[in-house]
């Protein structure tokens, strides 16, 4: 649950906000993938600058640690790369070239495979983070194993 505990500049739950300003609201039921947002953004004149923090809560995710369709799918799709069988290769979806034996990949916390030299700008730019370009799944990439 989340409640504004009578907050000036507010607290929004996926873009609308709870409570009028100063005015405590009743507690809201939070749910995986909501976007919670504390504050505003403004951008006065002089050296008036406020800035909000905006959050994508991730809630009961356990079944993405377990062996899933998902998972196993990409794990044989991992193992035709050491075959001859083109036709059970996938595409990079970044440069839309196939993945093939002996090219050096990503293969991302939630399964999904890239081309290294096409998801490194990303991995470099968002270190330690990784938002998944497909799923949009977010994993720390430094986090213990």
């Amino acid at each position: 649950f989340i409640r504004d505990t009578k907050s000036s500049s507010g607290t929004f739950l996926n873009h609308a906000r709870l409570s009028p300003p100063g005015v405590e609201s009743k507690p809201t039921l939070l749910k995986d993938g909501d976007v919670i947002q504390l504050g505003v953004d403004y951008q006065g004149g002089t050296q008036e600058i406020y800035r909000c923090v905006k959050m994508r809560l991730e809630l009961n995710r356990s079944w993405q640690q377990q062996a899933n369709a998902f998972s196993t799918n990409t794990l044989k799709t991992i193992r035709s790369l050491t075959t001859a069988d083109a036709a059970s290769c996938t595409d990079c979806c970044i440069c839309l070239f196939r993945i093939a034996s002996f090219q050096s990949l990503f293969v991302a916390p939630c399964s999904h495979v890239y081309h290294y030299k096409c998801i490194r700008p990303m991995l470099m730019s968002h270190h330690p983070g990784f938002l998944c370009p497909l799923c949009r799944t977010f994993a720390d990439l430094e986090a213990t194993v």
